[in-house]
């Protein structure tokens, strides 16, 4: 399998003349996928104590999508959307008839995260992350990245699940900032730094791609950008910051994903990145047919996904203005992967020809991965009025974009990202290019996320009590003539 993705890849960039970096990183996910069974069913919960004991019972080779219903109109769009896609035997809500306090203390929360953590890594006997490590590299499990979350903060349920479910130690520290405003070059280089001491706390090696560690996910309220300059305002990804070698050389040694949202939300990215696979693509290319503008065509990049038994849907010249993308967007867009090629700023992107705005973003009938080749989309990622913003409020799980202006140049070519994504590299580098500074494309969402094969799906009782069939509770409300409640239920 190793040489497959590796031939694939060099077959379809034949200028390459050494391994890309990636592609070891891309091995190990693979393998660990295939050695991963899903219960085709969805749990739902409501606070912490049930997604805790949720996640405990996971095991290394079993596991089902837990997903968090806060009670919002966002939260329970995002459940049905996964539903969608995931397509399970059943969907049930779990409550703990006898729920253990999720504590207020720091360290209480901590030591009660790891130990949900252990348990759904099978861990017994251990008493800190240290140990869990060596646990793993025992059994040649360790997953090869690094979570880190801040317990007093939103994001742990995301960090909680992608690290169980990719076999990652969590560490803890403060939170940063809001995700539209900026860290500065102090900020990023401390959370770079407190990377690799925790690293090297657990003994693991990390400074080279290929070697134990190549990933870090930021599960943390935090900056998508870094103020490297004040006059004039210059910024860079904190994903592209973060994860790089001092300087002079700030070579990459590890993959930077960002999650962002709340404990509902970053639930739904963690299962959408660990449960989904797509195979279907929607491309929208607003550039015209000639040079530079070519070397992004959409219509190339469709190509590469037929070619993989992918169903795809794509939008090029001449029918690639703004009418064509509002009559495309009439309805839901139903494509796991969406690739858009426009120009403009953060707040309207240029098509060909007119420009359309954040409101212009269609809905997502299914989540996506979404790629946007386009200068500022992700300048204020966390406000719904900007083209990033747009896209993630609707229900993107991962999300490609610039912070600033890149140049062209700085997105990696679609039908080259088409090509590394289905070879199997994690997203987070099939949209980046293997070399080069770091720079202004951002990467939100789980940096490990893959289009790797379906992993294998059985029909067994998820190992939780107090559980409601939400099939079977809807058709006993209709029966009860009980309808607003029973439609409740039917939409998720």
């Amino acid at each position: 399998m190793y040489a497959l993705l590796l031939g694939l890849l060099i077959a379809s960039q034949p200028e390459l003349r050494a391994q890309p970096p990636s592609i070891p990183l891309a091995q190990k996910l693979l393998e660990a996928r295939q050695q991963t069974h899903v219960i085709a069913s969805v749990v739902i919960v409501s606070d912490a104590p049930s997604f805790l004991a949720a996640l405990s019972a996971w095991d290394r080779q079993r596991r089902f999508p837990v997903l968090w219903d806060d009670g919002s109109i966002r939260a329970r769009e995002d459940i049905a959307r996964f539903v969608r896609a995931f397509e399970p035997e059943t969907v049930l809500r779990f409550e703990c008839a006898q729920p253990e306090p999720f504590p207020r203390a720091a360290a209480e929360r901590i030591a009660r995260i790891e130990r949900t953590l252990f348990r759904a890594l099978e861990i017994k006997e251990v008493e800190s992350t240290r140990e869990m490590v060596d646990a793993l590299q025992e059994s040649n499990q360790l997953g090869p990245g690094l979570v880190i979350s801040d317990v007093n903060g939103l994001l742990w349920p995301g960090a909680l699940a992608l690290a169980a479910g990719r076999h990652q130690p969590i560490a803890f520290t403060s939170s940063l900032g809001r995700l539209s405003s900026a860290l500065s070059l102090k900020q990023a280089v401390e959370l770079e730094h407190f990377a690799r001491a925790y690293l090297e706390h657990l003994e693991l090696s990390w400074s080279l791609m290929g070697d134990e560690i190549d990933a870090i996910t930021l599960a943390l309220e935090c900056p998508a950008k870094v103020r490297i300059d004040e006059q004039p305002a210059d910024f860079l990804a904190t994903t592209d910051f973060i994860g790089r070698t001092d300087p002079p050389g700030r070579s990459r040694w590890a993959y930077t994903g960002l999650l962002f949202g709340d404990e509902a939300r970053s639930t739904y990215l963690a299962m959408c990145s660990l449960f989904l696979t797509p195979k279907s693509a929607w491309l929208f290319d607003g550039y015209p047919a000639e040079a530079p503008w070519e070397a992004y065509d959409c219509s190339a990049a469709s190509s590469i996904f037929a070619a993989a038994a992918w169903q795809t849907v794509v939008h090029d010249v001449p029918r690639n203005g703004l009418e064509h993308w509002r009559a495309a967007c009439v309805r839901p867009v139903d494509a796991g992967f969406v690739l858009v090629n426009t120009r403009g700023n953060a707040d309207f992107f240029r098509l060909n020809p007119g420009d359309a705005a954040p409101g212009d973003v269609p809905i997502l009938n299914q989540p996506a991965a979404v790629h946007f080749v386009h200068s500022f989309s992700a300048a204020r990622a966390g406000n719904i009025d900007t083209v990033a913003g747009r896209w993630l409020e609707h229900g993107a799980y991962l999300y490609v974009g610039s912070v600033q202006e890149p140049t062209l140049g700085g997105f990696v070519p679609t039908p080259r990202v088409a090509q590394r994504a289905l070879a199997g590299l994690p997203l987070s580098a099939a949209a980046r290019p293997d070399s080069g500074p770091p720079w202004k494309i951002v990467f939100l969402g789980d940096p490990l996320a893959t289009l790797s094969p379906v992993q294998v799906r059985i029909l067994a009782d998820i190992p939780l009590e107090d559980t409601t069939d939400l099939a079977e509770q809807a058709r006993t409300l209709v029966a009860q003539h009980k309808y607003a409640p029973a439609m409740e239920r039917f939409a998720l």
